[in-house]
């Protein structure tokens, strides 16, 4: 009997532990995927790779994260410079389209010490494909959240702009060649 109630014990402590674990999992789960939702309906995503911040800055950097505010502003002064330059753009790209444009962004601080964001600005995110692991071609969508996607082609689908965040000066945007 005492063996029976051992036994009964050490089930249920080991089912409550394996609940817990499974629940903090799920738990950090979601939150990953609420983060990368949101992300999707704001259709923009900080990148924070050093390396894809020194390839786009060209030199060694220092990542910094901006606050909502700051973003609304990076917002709002790359839509003004779109606005002022829409006579050079074609289909796609124009002031009222930003909120539907999918935008990464990188802020970084040079070597002068001013804050930059760089913009990289897409109509639309495109899929890859790729073999699975039953030699299947299968077509994934890009990791626009994570990894820049930069493209040669596409016109003014696909864009680019750098502000210098402590001057408030914008260079850009620079829309693609088509070919």
């Amino acid at each position: 009997m005492k063996e029976s109630l051992l036994i009964i014990l050490a089930v249920l402590v080991l089912a409550s532990c394996d609940e817990k674990l499974s629940s903090s999992e799920n738990k950090a789960t979601t939150k990953f995927e609420a983060d990368s939702l949101q992300r999707e309906q704001l259709r923009y995503s900080i990148i924070k790779d050093k390396k894809q911040a020194n390839f786009i800055s060209e030199g060694d950097t220092t990542l910094w994260t901006p606050t909502k505010e700051q973003i609304d502003q990076i917002l709002s002064l790359t839509k003004s410079s779109i606005s002022a330059n829409e006579n050079k753009f074609s289909r796609h790209l124009k002031a009222d389209s930003l909120d539907s444009s999918y935008k990464q962004m990188i802020f970084y601080v040079d070597s002068n010490g001013d804050s930059f964001v760089f913009i990289n600005g897409l109509c639309e995110i495109g899929d890859y494909p790729m073999e699975d692991s039953n030699g299947k071609l299968r077509f994934y969508r890009r990791d626009w959240q994570n990894q820049l996607i930069l493209v040669n082609d596409g016109g003014d689908c696909y864009w680019r702009a750098f502000i210098n965040f402590s001057k408030k000066q914008v260079k850009g945007p620079f829309a693609n060649g088509e070919a």
